[in-house]
């Protein structure tokens, strides 16, 4: 793979469900740019796309007149691609990833967006940062 130059771009998306969508075709033509041999995109931008629901959600907007914000970040060097995405709902102590087996035996399933974000991303975590709550997950390249 060719070594590619540090990247990093950050988006602030407003509104709810449908408005990451711009955000998820950028970092496809950012990721196309600066390593156009990744065969991880579709995972990628599934991650991303989840999280931003999630943040819609937490943040208690998920209609298109909202006018809470979510950020999405995306930093790159020759390691890694790191995706951050942070709204301002509460601080949540514990982000509870479903067992699938329980999940898929539940009336009433939730949490698979978080299921997905965990099983393909190499790396996930979460916290809070400057009055934001943030979900981040990285791809080693």
């Amino acid at each position: 793979m060719p070594e590619s130059p540090n990247f990093a771009k950050e988006w602030s998306v407003k509104g709810g469900y449908g408005a990451e969508k711009t955000v998820i075709r950028e970092i496809a033509e950012a990721i196309g740019t600066i390593d156009p041999e990744n065969n991880r995109l579709d995972d990628i931008l599934t991650v991303v796309a989840e999280s931003c629901l999630n943040a819609f959600e937490h943040g208690g907007r998920t209609d298109s007149e909202g006018d809470e914000e979510v950020k999405v970040s995306m930093k790159a060097d020759d390691r890694s691609l790191k995706f951050r995405i942070c709204d301002r709902g509460p601080v949540v102590p514990e982000l509870p990833v479903p067992d699938i087996r329980d999940n898929w035996l539940a009336e009433h399933p939730r949490g698979w967006g978080l299921l997905f974000i965990r099983e393909l991303s190499d790396r996930f975590e979460y916290g809070q940062c400057d009055g934001w709550f943030y979900v981040e997950a990285t791809f080693y390249r």
